[in-house]
C-alpha cells in the first residue's frame, strides 16, 4: 500500500493528512494545495473575540428599571512650588423608572437622585435635587415634581443635565450603525455622544475618536480619545474604555482618565445596571 500525504491549510498552520492509495495505482499528484477556509477569529487576553458584530435594538418598557452611578474627580496643584493639590469630586446615584411609552420611544421616566453632591476640601454639599424624585417627559413642564408641580428651574435645569432629550433615540444609538462593524473600525460620532453624555451643554469637542476594541461578554468595547474646552472649566484631554450593550444598543459604561486645564488631572466613570 502506497500513503500518500496531502497538505491542508487551516487557519494559519497546516494539517498533514496521510491518505491510503491501492499499490496498484500511483499517489495521485496534486497541482495546488486545497484550502479549507475557516472563519477568521481575534484572541484577546485567552478570549475569544468575534471579528465582527451587530447591534440589535430592544423596545424599552413600562416599569423597567435602572441604577445610574457617576463619579467625577479633577485634581489641580495648589501652587507653587507644590505643597499639595486641590481635589474636586461629583457623585451621583440615581435611580430610575420608565412610566410612559409611545410608538417604542420612551416618552417619561421617573427619575430619584438617592445621592447627588460635590464633596471638596470643606466637605460634601449636597445639591438642589439631592434625594429628591422628579417626573421627565416629553411635554412642558418637561420636570415636574412627585406632585406634578413644574419643578423649581434651578432643579430643572440639573434634571434636564441628566436626561437632555426625553422621548428621543439617545445619542449612544443614534452612533451606531444597523450593519456589522468590525474590530477596528471607527465610530467618531459615539465619542461626541459620550461627552454629550457627561454633560450636554459644558463642553465643546476638539478631538471625538472611538474605535472598537473588542467584543466582551455580550458588549462591545471601545476605545475612546476625547479634547474638549469648555468657557468655565478649562480643557479636558481623556482616554478609556466605553462599553455598549451588543442587545439593546445602549450604555453599559464609561470610564475616562487624562489631563484637566493645564497642569490638573481628570477622571470620570459612569455604570447603568438593570434593577
Amino acid at each position: 500500500m502506497v500513503v500518500a500525504v496531502t497538505k491542508v491549510r487551516v487557519g494559519a498552520g497546516v494539517l498533514v493528512l496521510a491518505v491510503a492509495c491501492s499499490p496498484a495505482a500511483p499517489a495521485p499528484r496534486v497541482s495546488a494545495e486545497p484550502i479549507l477556509d475557516i472563519p477568521r477569529i481575534a484572541f484577546d487576553g485567552g478570549g475569544i473575540v468575534e471579528s465582527e458584530t451587530r447591534f440589535s435594538r430592544v423596545a424599552p418598557r413600562v416599569g423597567q428599571k435602572t441604577h445610574i452611578t457617576v463619579r467625577a474627580r479633577s485634581e489641580t496643584p495648589a501652587g507653587f512650588p507644590p505643597v499639595g493639590a486641590y481635589v474636586d469630586q461629583y457623585e451621583s446615584d440615581l435611580a430610575v423608572e420608565v412610566v410612559a411609552i409611545e410608538a417604542s420611544a420612551t416618552t417619561e421616566v421617573r427619575v430619584t437622585f438617592l445621592r447627588n453632591v460635590y464633596i471638596t476640601g470643606n466637605g460634601e454639599l449636597p445639591t438642589a435635587v439631592d434625594g429628591k424624585s422628579y417626573l421627565v417627559g416629553v411635554k412642558p413642564p418637561y420636570v415636574r415634581d412627585e406632585n406634578g408641580a413644574a419643578a423649581p428651574p434651578e432643579q430643572a435645569e440639573r434634571v434636564l443635565d441628566v436626561f437632555p432629550d426625553p422621548g428621543t433615540r439617545s445619542r449612544i444609538d443614534e452612533a451606531l450603525p444597523d450593519g456589522p462593524l468590525a474590530i477596528g473600525d471607527r465610530r467618531d460620532d459615539l465619542a461626541r455622544a459620550v461627552l454629550h453624555v457627561m454633560h450636554p451643554r459644558a463642553w465643546t469637542p476638539e478631538r471625538a475618536v472611538a474605535t472598537l476594541a473588542r467584543i466582551e461578554n455580550g458588549h462591545a468595547i471601545f476605545s475612546v480619545s476625547l479634547a474638549a474646552s469648555s468657557a468655565s472649566s478649562g480643557k479636558m484631554d481623556v482616554t478609556g474604555d466605553v462599553s455598549i450593550h451588543l442587545s439593546g444598543a445602549s450604555l453599559e459604561s464609561i470610564s475616562l482618565s487624562g489631563t484637566y486645564g493645564s497642569d490638573g488631572k481628570f477622571s470620570y466613570s459612569r455604570r447603568i445596571a438593570d434593577m
